[in-house]
C-alpha cells in the first residue's frame, strides 16, 4: 500500500511538470524509474513473506515461477496506476501522440518492471530476511544507475541504456526522440537476462527454505534444468558481446574505426569520415587549429593534454554512434569533442573546444564549474565561459545581443543565469547573456579571475566583488552600448522564444516536422500539408509551426490559402514583429508570382529597410533590384530567393544556370554579378569567386548596397585566404575592421579573420 500511494502521488505531481504532462518519452521514463524501484522491492521481500506465512506458499514444483508471477502482478499494478493517471491527465492536457506514448510504455517501464521483479526476487531468495533483501535490491538499483553514469563518464556515448530505466538520450536539447532499433534490441537482450535469472532461481531454489542452495546442483533430476539456464546464458552473453554493434554502447575505438581518417596538428587529433573530401579535411584541420589557438589565447591557458575532435558526416551518423543527434557536444574530462562536419569557419567548433580547454581548471570528475566539488554543475558558468571564448556572434557583438535583451526586457536575472533556471530559459537567451557577463569579467578582471571562479573560488575572492555588485556593473555597462532599431528587431526575433522544457508536445512536433521535410523532399506535397497542419494543432499554434505550414502551402501552390493564413497572422498580437516581416515578404513573393512585379518590388524595398539581419536585408535588396527586370529571365532567381519556394522552383544546379543566363542577358547588372560570385563561393571555388568579384568591381560594386558590398568584401577575403594569399586577405579584413560605417559585429568578425590570416601564415612558415 505504501508503494501504491507513493507512485500515485508521484504521478499526480509529475502531471503538472513540463514535458511530463503528456504520455510520451519523459513520462514513460519517469514511470519506469518509480515503478521498477517499487516492483523490485516488493519482489525482494516476497520470499520472506512466504516464509513467515504472510503470503501463500506457491507450491513445490514451480515455486520460483509462481512467486515471480505473483510478484510481477504487484509490480505491474505499480505501473498501471501511474499509467492510468497519465491517461486521465490527457483529459486536461490533450495527448500529443497516444500511440507513440503507449509504445514508449511498452518498451521502457513495462520491461523495467518485469526485470526489476526478477532481480528483486533473486535478491529475496539470496537473503535470510526482508531487510537484507531490501538492501541488496536498493544497492542493485542504485548500481544500475551508477553504471549508466559510469558509461557516460568513461565512453564517448551520451546516451545510456539500463535495465530499470530503459533508455536515456543524454541531452534534452534534441527535440526529436523516437523509438529506434537500439531500444528494441536492448529490450530483447533484457528478456534473455530475465530468463537467465528465473532459470538460475528455478535450478538453485530449495522449496523447503525458499533459499538458493548450490547443493541443488547435485540432484540428478536437476540436470535437465541446466538446459534453459545454459541457453539463456549463451544468448545473454552473445547479446552483450554484440552490444557495440547493436548500438547499446560506444567506445573510442568504435569512433576511430568509424571515422578512420586521422589528422594530427599541434595537440589536436582530428578524426573524419573516410567519405570526407580531402579539401574539406584540410580546411577543417586548419580551422580547428586556429580555433584552439583563439580559445587558448582568450583563456591564457596552454595545455599539454591532447584533444580529440570527431567530425561526423551528418546527424544520423552522429546519433547512431554517440547519441545527441542534433547537438554538438564536448566531454571536457575526456578531452574529446564531437561535432558534425560543416563549412569553414565551423559554427560551434570553437565553443566546444573551449569546453575541452576549460577542463584544465575545472572541478570534479567532469572537470567543469559547479558546487559540491564539481558534482553539481553550474551551467551558466560552463556555457558562459565557452560563449565568451567563442568569438563573433553574427551581426551584433556578444555585448550588443545582451544590451538588446535588456532593452526588450528579455534579460535573465543573475539567479536564473547561474542557477537551475538556466535550463528553463531558451538557450539563445541564456547562452548569450552568460557569455556577455563572462566576457565582461575577463575584460575587467582578467582571464585568471574568470578561471578562478570556474574552478570554485567565490566571485568575491576572485574579483574583489560579489555576484550582485558584478551584475549591477554589467547592467550599467550594457546601458551604454549603442544599438540601432534593426538590432532590437533582430534580438526580438532571436530571443523571444520559449525553452525546450516549456514547449508543448515538443517531441511530437519535431517528429511531424521531420516527416514533413521528408515528404517535401520526395514531392509528396499533400502529405506535407497534412503533417504540417497536425504539427500546428499539436503545438497549440506556435508561430514557428504556423510559419512552416504557410511555407508548405506556398510550396504546394495553394496560394489563396497561404494569403488568407498570412492575413490572419498579421493581425494576431501573439505573432512578433520580425515574424510579421517574414509574412509580408511571403505575400510579396506571392504578388510577384501573380505577375505584379512592381508591387512586389515596392514591398521588398519597404521590408529591406526594417529587416532584422544583414542576410535578410541582402536577400530583399537583391529581390528589389531584380523584380522589375524581364520575368522570363529573373523569375527562377526570385523563386529561389523566395521565403518559401513554389512547387515548381528549380533545383540548386538549375538556379546556378538561371543566374548565369540572367547575367549574360544583363551583363552590367551588379546584383546578378554578386549572385553569381556567391554561387561560386558557396560551392567552394575560390578562384571562380574572385573572378566574378572582379567582374562586380568593373561593373561598380557601389551600384549595389552597403550590405551587399560588405558581403562581397568578406567573400574576397575568405577566397584569397583559401588560395593561400594570406597577406592580401588580411588587408581586406583590416579594411573592414577599420571601417566605421560597418556594424560592430561585422568589424569584430573581420578582426577574427585577420587573426586567422596571421595564424595560417604562421602554419605555412612552420612547414
Amino acid at each position: 500500500m505504501g508503494w501504491l500511494v507513493f507512485v500515485s502521488v508521484a504521478a499526480l505531481l509529475a502531471c503538472a511538470a513540463p514535458l511530463l504532462e503528456n504520455l510520451g518519452y519523459e513520462m514513460a521514463l519517469f514511470i519506469s524509474l518509480i515503478s521498477s524501484l517499487g516492483a523490485g522491492h516488493l519482489a525482494s521481500v516476497y520470499p520472506s513473506r512466504v516464509r513467515a506465512r504472510k503470503a501463500a506458499f506457491p507450491g513445490v514444483r514451480y515455486s520460483v515461477l509462481a512467486m515471480y508471477g505473483r510478484a510481477a502482478a504487484h509490480g505491474l499494478l505499480l505501473l498501471l496506476l501511474p499509467l492510468i493517471i497519465a491517461l486521465l491527465n490527457g483529459l486536461r492536457v490533450p495527448p500529443c501522440n497516444l500511440c507513440e506514448g503507449l509504445a514508449f510504455v511498452a518498451l521502457i517501464p513495462l520491461p523495467s518492471v518485469l526485470l526489476a521483479t526478477g532481480f528483486g526476487l533473486l535478491a529475496g531468495l539470496l537473503s535470510p530476511g526482508p531487510k537484507t533483501a531490501s538492501v541488496i535490491w536498493f544497492v542493485a538499483f542504485a548500481g544500475s544507475i551508477a553504471a549508466a553514469f559510469h558509461g557516460f563518464h568513461s565512453t564517448p556515448a551520451v546516451f545510456a541504456f539500463g535495465p530499470f530505466f530503459g533508455y536515456f538520450p543524454g541531452v534534452l536539447y534534441d527535440t526529436l526522440i523516437e523509438i529506434d532499433h537500439r531500444l528494441v534490441t536492448y529490450r530483447l537482450a533484457g528478456i534473455s537476462h530475465l530468463v537467465l535469472i528465473l532459470s538460475a532461481g528455478a535450478l538453485l531454489a530449495d522449496p523447503a527454505s525458499l533459499r538458493l542452495s548450490l547443493r541443488r546442483l547435485s540432484e540428478r533430476s536437476r540436470i535437465r534444468s541446466l538446459v534453459p539456464l545454459g541457453v539463456s546464458a549463451a544468448v545473454a552473453l552473445a547479446m552483450f558481446a554484440a552490444g557495440n554493434k547493436l548500438g547499446h554502447r560506444t567506445d573510442r575505438a568504435d569512433l576511430e574505426q568509424l571515422l578512420s581518417t586521422h589528422v594530427s596538428i599541434g595537440r589536436l587529433d582530428l578524426h573524419f569520415s573516410p567519405e570526407t573530401p580531402g579539401d574539406s579535411v584540410k580546411e577543417l584541420t586548419r580551422d580547428a587549429a586556429f580555433s584552439l589557438h583563439q580559445v587558448e589565447s582568450f583563456l591564457e591557458e596552454t595545455g599539454r593534454e591532447r584533444i580529440a575532435v570527431f567530425f561526423f558526416k551528418n546527424r544520423g551518423q552522429k546519433g547512431d554512434a554517440i547519441g545527441a543527434r542534433r547537438t554538438n557536444i564536448a566531454k571536457p574530462w575526456r578531452s574529446e569533442v564531437y561535432v558534425i562536419a560543416d563549412r569553414v569557419p565551423h559554427e560551434v567548433l570553437r565553443h566546444e573546444l573551449a569546453h575541452a580547454v576549460s577542463a584544465s581548471f575545472g572541478r570534479g570528475p567532469f572537470k567543469i564549474a559547479g558546487g559540491l566539488g564539481g558534482w553539481y554543475p553550474n551551467p551558466g558558468l560552463i556555457e558562459g565561459l565557452a560563449v565568451a571564448a567563442q568569438g563573433p556572434r553574427g551581426d551584433l557583438t556578444i555585448h550588443q545581443w545582451s544590451a538588446a535583451m535588456k532593452r526588450l526586457d528579455l534579460l535573465p536575472t543573475a539567479a536564473t543565469l547561474f542557477g537551475p533556471g538556466f535550463l528553463d530559459t531558451h538557450a539563445s537567451r541564456a547562452y548569450s547573456a552568460a557569455g556577455s557577463f563572462c566576457r565582461r569579467i575577463k575584460d575587467r578582471h582578467g582571464a585568471g579571475a574568470l578561471k578562478k571562479v570556474y574552478s570554485g573560488i567565490s566571485w568575491k575572492d576572485a574579483t574583489g566583488a560579489d555576484l550582485n555588485d558584478l551584475w549591477k556593473e554589467w547592467l550599467g555597462f550594457l546601458d551604454e552600448i549603442p544599438l540601432r532599431e534593426n538590432d532590437l528587431i533582430a534580438a526580438g526575433h532571436r530571443f523571444d522564444r520559449p525553452s525546450v522544457i516549456r514547449s508543448v508536445c515538443v517531441h511530437e512536433v519535431a517528429r511531424l516536422r521531420d516527416r514533413a521535410s521528408r515528404s517535401a523532399d520526395s514531392g509528396r506535397l499533400d502529405d506535407l500539408i497534412a503533417l504540417l497542419e497536425e504539427s500546428v494543432e499539436r503545438s497549440g499554434g506556435t508561430g514557428s509551426t504556423r510559419m512552416a505550414l504557410l511555407g508548405g502551402l506556398m510550396r504546394s501552390g495553394r496560394c489563396d490559402e497561404a494569403r488568407a493564413m498570412a492575413d490572419d497572422m498579421l493581425v494576431d498580437a501573439t505573432v512578433g514583429k520580425s515574424r510579421k516581416n517574414a509574412l509580408r515578404e511571403m505575400l510579396a513573393d506571392l504578388e510577384y508570382g501573380a505577375g505584379n512585379a512592381g508591387d512586389a518590388a515596392r514591398k521588398y524595398a519597404e521590408l529591406s529597410a526594417d529587416a532584422p539581419s544583414n542576410a535578410d536585408r541582402r536577400r530583399l535588396q537583391v529581390k528589389t533590384a531584380l523584380a522589375p527586370l524581364d520575368s522570363r529571365v529573373v523569375a527562377p532567381i526570385i523563386e529561389i530567393l523566395a521565403r518559401s519556394p513554389g512547387r515548381d522552383g528549380p533545383s540548386e544546379p538549375l538556379a546556378m544556370l538561371a543566374i548565369a543566363d540572367a547575367a549574360r542577358v544583363y551583363p552590367d547588372n551588379p546584383f546578378l554579378a554578386y549572385l553569381l560570385a556567391r554561387q561560386y563561393f558557396r560551392h567552394g571555388d575560390p578562384e571562380g569567386t574572385l573572378a566574378k568579384l572582379n567582374v562586380l568591381e568593373r561593373i561598380d560594386i557601389n551600384k549595389t548596397t552597403p550590405d551587399i558590398a560588405l558581403a562581397a568584401r568578406r567573400m574576397r577575403g575568405q577566397s584569397l585566404l583559401e588560395i593561400g594569399e594570406n597577406t592580401e586577405a588580411a588587408m581586406v579584413f583590416q579594411e573592414i575592421a577599420n571601417d566605421d560605417t560597418v556594424p560592430s559585429g561585422a568589424r569584430e568578425y573581420a578582426r577574427d579573420w585577420m587573426d586567422r590570416c596571421d595564424y595560417y601564415l604562421s602554419l605555412e612558415e612552420k612547414k
